[in-house]
């Protein structure tokens, strides 16, 4: 326990002890690389945003959510029900442009860059915390999930946010 504690504290880049309790040496710091992470993953995910739309993207939206195929879709396919429901409701509210249909992928890779950060911090400290949002924020699969209009990054999201809520649990 004692050599993983001082590993832990050469993460963090402080000779204190990991306890759980410590957020990292200055708070508001770290919100501003929270901040300065997501607005680079932004920009690293905007070129994927305006690609055209692949098949399964194009049957999903077009096909699949409009119409009678809709009810069935989300009444009767047994793959990722819920996520088809809010895109239903995406698409009636927001559009089906490319980008409007690809936004909500993008809210998941923030959340999840965000929920990773909220994660790490408390346990192994500021600079592991940043450093676990910065590698999501630039994650070439984390890039491609948040940039498709399917619910990839949404699986990703909810695991992780089921991560967590079983981390707590023990705790």
């Amino acid at each position: 326990y004692r050599r993983l504690n001082t590993a832990l504290s050469v993460v963090r880049g402080t000779t204190q002890p990991v306890d759980g309790n410590s957020s990292g040496r200055a708070g508001g710091a770290c919100t501003v690389v929270v901040w300065i992470l997501a607005a680079t993953a932004i920009a690293v995910r905007l070129p994927g945003l305006f690609q055209s739309l692949w098949v399964d993207e194009v049957f999903r939206t077009f096909v699949g959510l409009s119409g009678e195929s809709a009810r069935h879709l989300i009444l009767r396919d047994v793959h990722n029900p819920l996520y088809n429901l809010m895109m239903y409701a995406w698409i009636r509210v927001i559009g089906d442009s490319e980008v409007a249909i690809r936004i909500p992928s993008l809210g998941a890779a923030l959340a999840l860059i965000w929920l990773v950060w909220r994660w790490v911090v408390p346990r192994f400290g500021a600079r592991a915390g940043a450093l676990s949002a910065a590698m999501m924020a630039v994650s070439p699969v984390a890039v491609w999930y948040s940039t498709e209009a399917k619910n990839n990054i949404f699986t990703v999201l909810f695991t992780t946010l089921g991560v967590m809520t079983l981390d707590s649990a023990m705790r």
